[in-house]
This record gives C-alpha cells, structure tokens and sequence, in this order.
C-alpha cells in the first residue's frame, strides 16, 4: 500500500523538521492540495518552476498520477501578497490548485540535517571524515 501524502510529510518532517530552518528560509507547504490523505505520488526537483509543473501534467496525461512536487528551494520565499497570472510563482499557485497538486519543499533544514544535502555531496564525492563546517546544533551543521 503506497504511503499518504500526509504520512509521508510527517515522515520528512520528523527527519529533517521545518523548525530548523534559517529566519529567511521558507521550508514546508508552499501549496497544500487539499487530498493529504490519497497515496503520494511524488515529483522531486531542485527548484518549482513551470517547467517541472509541465513536467507533472505530462506525467499525469501519460498515468503518473503525480500529486505532490517535493522541491528543495522554496516556491514562496517572501509573503506573497498577491497571484497574479503571468507571474512565474502566481502561475504556479494557479496550476497546482487547479490540478489538485500540493508543492512541499525542503530547504535550509535539509541542508543541515543528518543524511541531508552536504552528507550526500559528501558521499558523492568519496570525501571522509567530513564535518559541518557551520555546526548549527549538536552533530548538524552547513557545509
């Protein structure tokens, strides 16, 4: 049985927790869609664009029913004071209410958390003992 949506942002959210995120940061919903209890059926990217919200239409029109874009850079990183059409986040508030697709993202606090951004570029490249080089609580840090 594939996880809900709301099961699996409890999950991410117990790992890597919006709480850690920088003062200007904007981590978690940026569109809630509204369905948290249907399966997730995940879209993942460095940043929400039209182009990945084209992406998640073309997938659906082929039987990928995606239903949530996880995104590491936030949609929304200051107060969006208004949608407008033709604007590139309005157009994606516009299209994900529109087709039922929420977009969550995991920035700052997945940079800093164990097994986050620096720990897998870290993997990546074979490096050892590697150690954050801005420690921002006991054993996480940036870098």
């Amino acid at each position: 049985m594939a996880l809900a949506i709301a099961d699996l942002i409890s999950k991410l959210e117990a790992w890597a927790d919006p709480a850690w995120q920088e003062s200007w940061d904007n981590c978690g919903w940026q569109v809630q869609p509204g369905i948290l209890n249907q399966p997730a059926q995940v879209l993942v990217c460095l940043t929400p664009t039209l182009a990945v919200m084209a992406e998640a239409l073309k997938l659906r029109e082929q039987g990928t029913g995606v239903n949530l874009i996880l995104a590491h850079h936030p949609l929304i990183f200051s107060p969006l004071k208004a949608v407008i059409q033709g604007d590139p986040v309005g157009d994606m508030v516009q299209q994900a209410i529109a087709h039922g697709i929420g977009i969550y993202t995991a920035h700052t606090n997945f940079d800093q958390v164990q097994d986050g951004t620096a720990d897998l570029l870290a993997q990546v490249l074979h490096l050892q003992h590697s150690e954050p080089v801005v420690p921002t609580q006991p054993g996480l840090g940036y870098g």
